[in-house]
């Protein structure tokens, strides 16, 4: 549905405002802050409605160091997260 999304993009990456400009008020989006960390969560939170258990994202890089995806782990075995996140713990460190 596009008003679920447009309304997702709108609370959680973008605020809207009204500024008093000299040609009258105008509306301005600005980007929020810690929108890749934003996205991440929501990834998380919407998988954890299908499976019992979401690991740590595992943030991906480019090598001019950009965050380009987060790697998330996801079943119904909590075994196969915990190993998922020391594995996660140990990359996201470096």
């Amino acid at each position: 549905n596009n008003t679920f999304l447009l309304n997702l993009y709108y609370s959680d990456f973008r605020r809207r405002s009204n500024v008093q400009t000299l040609f009258g008020e105008e509306k301005v989006v600005t980007k929020k802050k810690k929108a890749i960390e934003t996205s991440a969560k929501l990834y998380s939170e919407r998988l954890g409605k299908l499976f019992e258990f979401v690991s740590e994202p595992y943030i991906l890089k480019n090598k001019l160091n950009f965050v380009m995806f987060h790697f998330v782990m996801v079943s119904n075995n909590s075994a196969a997260v915990k190993i998922a996140n020391e594995i996660v713990k140990k990359y996201n460190q470096e």
